[in-house]
């Protein structure tokens, strides 16, 4: 009972048919035939081979460098380009403005000729009346001095209308004329040396020589 327990080597599948297979001879090699006639071979010498002068260059590392210099130099110029346009054109612009500036003349304040007109338009010029002699105007009964002669009688005897007195001898030109018979254009009528009516006051006649005996009365 306990044989059954002790282990036991697995069998081998293939060891049958190991002995049952035929045996493999491993290949062997012919060696070439030779004829009796065959030319002997000479051993080939070895010719020493010179190396290179210089080894080839990359072409990738030859033209990198040369194109980055070249890049820069042409952004520099192109740099140098913009500035020294730039330039030109600031000058151009401020020469222009300088002579514009010289050419145009300063603006002068002028004076406001509205408000001088107006000043002399509005100026009050004084307007000098010249005395006319105006002609009485002929209508009946006007007495325009209060004399007594109307102004149609005072035309007629050439005396002023606008004046009672018209030789201020101190008479009126009525009683002159109707009263004492003088010129009322002559202040003193007798030519004695006294007004005609500082006469009457007195007492003397004014048209000639002696007394007044009576003052006439209107």
């Amino acid at each position: 009972m306990f044989d059954d327990l002790t282990p036991k080597e697995p069998e081998d599948i293939f060891a049958q048919t190991e002995q049952d297979g035929p045996s493999v001879v491993p290949p062997t090699a012919s060696l070439p035939e030779t004829s009796s006639h065959s030319t002997p071979v000479k051993n080939p010498t070895m010719k020493p081979v010179a190396p290179p002068l210089s080894l080839p260059k990359h072409p990738s590392l030859e033209s990198s460098a040369p194109l980055n210099t070249k890049e820069k130099t042409l952004v520099l110029k192109i740099i140098i380009l913009f500035i020294a346009i730039l330039v030109v054109i600031v000058a151009a612009a401020s020469l222009s403005y300088l002579l514009l500036s010289s050419r145009t003349p300063k603006s002068t304040t002028l004076p406001d000729v509205s408000k001088s007109v107006e000043e002399t338009t509005t100026q009050e010029v004084p307007v000098v009346q010249e005395e006319v002699e105006t002609e009485p105007q002929e209508i009946p009964g006007l007495d325009t001095d209060k004399d007594g002669l109307t102004d149609a009688e005072e035309a007629e005897l050439g005396t002023d209308f606008r004046s009672s007195d018209t030789d201020k001898d101190g008479l009126f030109d009525k009683e002159e004329i109707t009263l004492y018979e003088t010129d009322p254009l002559d202040a003193d009528t007798d030519e004695d040396g006294y007004l005609d009516g500082a006469e009457v006051d007195a007492g003397y006649n004014p048209n000639g020589s002696g007394k007044l005996f009576e003052v006439p009365t209107l």
